[in-house]
């Protein structure tokens, strides 16, 4: 397990400014156009009191699919 930070190292809850972000997330389809990315299904966070996500697919804002992620990790110490 790291025991770095992700992103900014603040909480996805910190938001815009402070935490980071991914945005406009979309893939190539088999009729070769783009679509909205949306891997609600897909996602695990292996420990929620160091990382997290929130995510928003398919937003309708100019934003697209997007989420913001990050945390302090275990602040260098392994077995914290």
């Amino acid at each position: 397990m790291t025991t770095t930070d992700m992103g900014s190292g603040e909480f996805p809850n910190a938001g815009f400014g402070k935490s980071a972000y991914i945005h406009n997330i979309q893939y190539i389809n088999s009729d070769n156009n783009y679509q909205d990315y949306n891997g609600q299904n897909q996602l695990v966070v292996s420990d929620t009191a160091r990382y997290n996500l929130i995510t928003s697919w398919s937003s309708g804002t100019s934003w697209g699919s997007y989420f913001y992620l990050g945390g302090p990790g275990a602040g260098g110490q392994i077995n914290a």
